[in-house]
């Protein structure tokens, strides 16, 4: 297991609770005034005598901000506006990995709002005027190191936390939310995973309200050489094979979840993501191994869904009745 710091690893104990966000623009002001027009005022869980009439005529917004109450869920899948944040370098990459999870949200470029990690500041504010949070993946960062961005995107994620945004993270990002949250990660070259690989539910995953929509088993698109060695306080794993355990897992009463699997790729964006990082990973300098992973990267149906039906069950008013309707 690598050491680290208690800089690095935020108290698993400590209050999830974030800092206040700074305050607004007028841009800002002016998007979130007309967001709130298309939302319902009622929160993603239910509270008891709270709404937004409180007789002072704050808007629903501002009692969100002001009370840290869950925000409303979007009326419809069509009303979504969803926030990824990047970690990457590479611009061939980071256009790919947008295309990729618009494709596998089924969402519009008009309701994709795109954070670069590397260059833009990160706070709680990004949560402002977004439905839900996504974090990809990372292939020249490692989760077990910390960078100058790395407690601003913790503080980010413990907002989701607090504030009940939906988050969910994809290969870097189920492991930069399983240390958030204080799981530990390691880097385990021996267990590393590139290609189709083959994943089973556990029995929590079976009865999980996203998870348990799939297959006991499934196959899936994968490419890491980090783990989530440890879970955090409050997690439950709801997938894992052979190689790896934690292949999935929710934060347990919450709409955030991490998949060491890339949800966001198929079968053909695998194989891109595959020659993209070829570097990355030492055994694939042998041609014939690097060939035979290729050609053995099988379609992931199943999985390929696995985001759409996060957004619908977590962000979409009756969102959990459509999705019950088209599996019905």
């Amino acid at each position: 297991m690598i050491a680290r710091s208690n800089s690095d690893l935020p108290d698993p104990d400590g209050p999830l609770t974030p800092t206040r966000s700074p305050s607004r623009t007028s841009n800002e002001r002016r998007r979130q005034s007309h967001r709130s027009e298309t939302r319902r005022p009622a929160s993603r869980t239910a509270r008891s005598g709270m709404g937004s009439g409180d007789g002072s005529g704050a808007s629903t917004d501002d009692l969100v901000r002001r009370f840290h109450l869950p925000p409303p869920m979007a009326p419809s899948f069509d009303r979504l506006r969803v926030r990824l944040i990047q970690i990457r370098e590479k611009p061939a990459v980071i256009r790919e990995e947008q295309a990729s999870f618009r494709a596998r949200t089924s969402l519009t470029p008009e309701q994709f709002v795109i954070t670069d990690a590397l260059s833009e500041p990160l706070s709680p504010a990004l949560l402002d005027d977004v439905d839900a949070l996504m974090i990809g993946g990372a292939g020249a960062f490692s989760v077990t190191k910390t960078y100058g961005w790395t407690q601003s995107l913790i503080d980010v994620c413990r907002a989701c936390a607090d504030r009940e945004v939906p988050l969910f993270g994809s290969c870097w990002g189920h492991q930069f939310i399983a240390r958030a949250f204080g799981g530990e990660v390691i880097h385990d070259p021996e267990r590393s995973e590139m290609g189709t690989v083959e994943v089973e539910l556990t029995a929590l995953g079976k009865t999980d309200a996203l998870l348990g929509t799939l297959p006991e088993r499934f196959e899936t698109q994968a490419g890491h050489q980090d783990r989530v060695s440890v879970l955090p306080p409050g997690a439950s794993e709801l997938a894992a094979n052979a190689t790896a355990p934690n292949q999935a897992f929710r934060m347990d009463g919450t709409g955030i979840y991490g998949t060491q699997f890339h949800s966001e790729l198929d079968a053909e964006t695998e194989r891109q993501r595959l020659v993209a990082y070829r570097a990355h990973y030492p055994e694939m300098a042998d041609d014939e191994v690097f060939r035979e992973t290729i050609e053995s990267v099988r379609p992931s149906p199943h999985a390929d869904d696995l985001l759409r039906r996060w957004l619908l069950l977590y962000a979409v008013e009756n969102g959990a009745a459509e999705l019950a309707a088209e599996l019905a």
